[in-house]
Order: C-alpha cells, then sequence, then structure tokens
C-alpha cells in the first residue's frame, strides 16, 4: 500500500505541473492551426524523426520486416513493393502527419470534417445500434485515432446520436490526465481508465451507449497469441466486455487516402459472447486478428514505433 502511495504522489508535484502547463500551452496552439498547416508540419516533425531517432528507425525497420514477411506469406493481403527504407520514411512521415492532424480534426466542425473524413460502413454500426444492446468498437492505433473520442458530433450529424464513450489508459501525470478526461467529456464522450473494474463501461454499454476500446497494445497480463505470424501478447479486454454485456463489437479502421484526407471504415465482427467455450484467449485471438485486418489496410498509418513483436 505504502508503495503505491508512493507511485501516485509521484504523479503530482512542481514537474509534473510545469508538464501540464507546457502540454497544453502547445496542444493549444496547434488546434489553433488550420489543418493544412498541422499537415506540412507534421510532415516535417515526421522528417525530422525519421533523421534524427536512429533507434526508432531500426524499431519501426524490424516490425515492418515481420509485418512484410507474413502478408505476402497470406493470400489476398496487399504487401508493400518499396524498398524497406523508404517504408520506414513513410511510417515517420505519416504519424508526424496524424499526430498534429489528429488536433485539428478534434476540432472541427461536422461540415468542416466531410471534407476530410469519409466514413465508410456507417449502416453496419447504425444496424448494431438498433437492436438495442450498445456496442462494443474495436480500434488500433492507426491514423489520427487520437481524434476518434471527438468523432461523436460528426457521427451525430449522419444521423448517429447515442451516447459514446471510449476506455484510456491513465497519464502518469494527474493534472494532464484530469485536464485530458474533461475535454474529452466535454465534447460528450464518456471517459473510462482502463486500471479501474468493469461495472462503469459494462453499464455505459448496456444502456445502449457506444464504447471504443483499442485492441492492438501489448498487454503485460493478456494472452499469447498471433499477430502478423508473431507470438505476442493481445488484450481481451473488448471480448471480456462484449460477453458481461452481451453487446456486439464492430471493427474501425482509419487510412489516409489523400493529402489531409482519412477514411474512416468500420468492419462485422463475429457475436461469441454466448459461446461457453470462448474466454479469454479466444477473445484475444478475435480482437488481434481484426486489428489486424484494419492495420493490413494501410500499414503506414500504424503505429509501429515500440517493439510490437518481443
Amino acid at each position: 500500500m505504502l508503495k503505491k502511495r508512493r507511485i501516485r504522489r509521484s504523479y503530482k508535484g512542481p514537474l509534473k505541473w510545469v508538464q501540464y502547463v507546457l502540454a497544453r500551452g502547445l496542444i493549444g496552439l496547434l488546434r489553433s492551426f488550420p489543418i493544412d498547416l498541422n499537415y506540412r508540419l507534421g510532415r516535417m516533425l515526421g522528417w525530422a524523426g525519421w533523421k534524427l531517432m536512429s533507434e526508432r528507425r531500426r524499431t519501426v525497420t524490424r516490425n515492418l520486416k515481420i509485418i512484410q514477411t507474413h502478408m505476402r506469406s497470406v493470400e489476398g493481403l496487399p504487401a508493400l513493393e518499396e524498398p524497406i527504407e523508404e517504408q520506414v520514411k513513410q511510417v515517420f512521415l505519416h504519424a508526424g502527419v496524424n499526430l498534429l492532424c489528429g488536433f485539428s480534426l478534434g476540432r472541427m466542425k461536422p461540415d468542416a470534417m466531410l471534407e476530410r473524413v469519409e466514413v465508410v460502413g456507417l449502416e453496419l454500426l447504425t444496424e448494431l445500434i438498433a437492436q438495442g444492446k450498445g456496442v462494443i468498437i474495436v480500434m488500433t492505433h492507426m491514423g489520427p485515432w487520437e481524434a476518434l473520442p471527438n468523432m461523436n458530433r460528426y457521427y451525430a450529424s449522419m444521423g448517429v446520436e447515442v451516447p459514446f464513450g471510449a476506455v484510456y489508459r491513465r497519464f502518469n501525470n494527474d493534472y494532464v490526465d484530469k485536464w485530458f478526461v474533461q475535454e474529452r467529456e466535454a465534447s460528450g464522450t464518456r471517459m473510462f481508465a482502463s486500471q479501474h473494474n468493469f461495472y462503469a463501461p459494462t453499464d455505459f454499454v448496456r444502456e445502449g451507449g457506444v464504447l471504443g476500446i483499442l485492441s492492438d497494445q501489448r498487454a503485460t497480463r493478456g494472452e499469447t497469441i498471433e499477430f502478423f505470424g508473431q507470438r505476442v501478447q493481445g488484450t481481451p479486454l473488448p471480448g471480456l466486455l462484449h460477453r458481461r454485456a452481451k453487446a456486439p463489437m464492430i471493427a474501425i479502421s482509419f487510412c489516409t487516402v489523400g493529402r489531409a484526407r482519412w477514411k474512416i471504415e468500420f468492419s462485422s465482427m463475429e457475436f461469441v459472447a454466448d459461446q461457453p467455450d470462448v474466454g479469454r484467449k479466444e477473445f484475444a485471438e478475435i480482437c488481434g486478428r481484426a486489428a489486424e485486418r484494419c492495420l493490413s489496410e494501410s500499414i503506414y498509418d500504424g503505429f509501429w514505433f515500440h517493439n510490437r513483436f518481443r
């Protein structure tokens, strides 16, 4: 208990407050920029990262080689033809653009976002919502995913007016964490910390809410699954909530389709909540396959800067 209290205290203090002020000021400035300016700045940021971050460059190279080996071995998956050095560069460039443009997208009005983001498969989501059981959206770290929790107003402009929520990992800075939650919830998205129990997000879904959960992150207490041909730790969290709430799941991808333009695509997932032989491992595998399918649509939009395949 004492150790836990010491860890929690380390999330506050003068240094954390300075970090919070700097982060809030920088993000506020980036939000005020037009999206085309953030696109150019993002390209510059990505290029600088590609040039200067040699260790990250090696990590991305290793990840892409594993991914390409797998994609070439599976019929129907589109393998990239560019030299590996160009692929790595494109990952950095896309990451810079997606990071900065995500701040612009999160602040856009629905009519302006219509010019930047195309939505495919929205009818799949509306059909699931109509069942009245709530919906779990299985998301991946791809595209400007930080804008996704603020997309509820965009969906409402298309006739999808339901409560939206998201599961997130707490920041190791209490000031940033509180501000982050306040910002998201002010836009109408309910936030649930992943460290908390299942009760609140389960009740949210059961009451008809649509809950987004990232499924491609490495889970230290997850299950061993196959991901792009490698054995990794995968999270069963979306599947566990699926079983507890008896709500259908749907996958979402976020791909670059042009200069400062993206496509959100919903794709169906099987309903297995009522199958007694499906447990944690099977849930992790189902969500892992959904993440792999989404990322395969746009490898460059994936977040490959950590050692995903160790």
